[in-house]
């Protein structure tokens, strides 16, 4: 009953970093996070490289999917 009163804090975190196995391919990561007792716990994430322009938009809006599916539940 409580747990119907509080807001959930959530984010999308997105990032872009260089592979570790080659220093030329940099990789794109979304990362869907909640909020739990003060630290942010990633629930989902997903990675591709950046230059890959359709797979990128694509995570993102995974990543959304899956915020609202959790927010949708409380």
């Amino acid at each position: 009953m409580c747990a119907k009163h509080l807001r959930l804090k959530s984010r999308i975190v997105e990032s872009a970093k260089q592979s570790n196995l080659t220093q030329c391919t940099m990789l794109y990561t979304t990362k869907a996070q909640v909020r739990i007792m003060g630290i942010w716990v990633t629930v989902w994430a997903e990675t591709c490289d950046y230059s890959d322009g359709d797979t990128r938009p694509y995570i993102k809006n995974c990543a959304t999917e899956v915020l609202e599916a959790i927010t949708a539940k409380i």
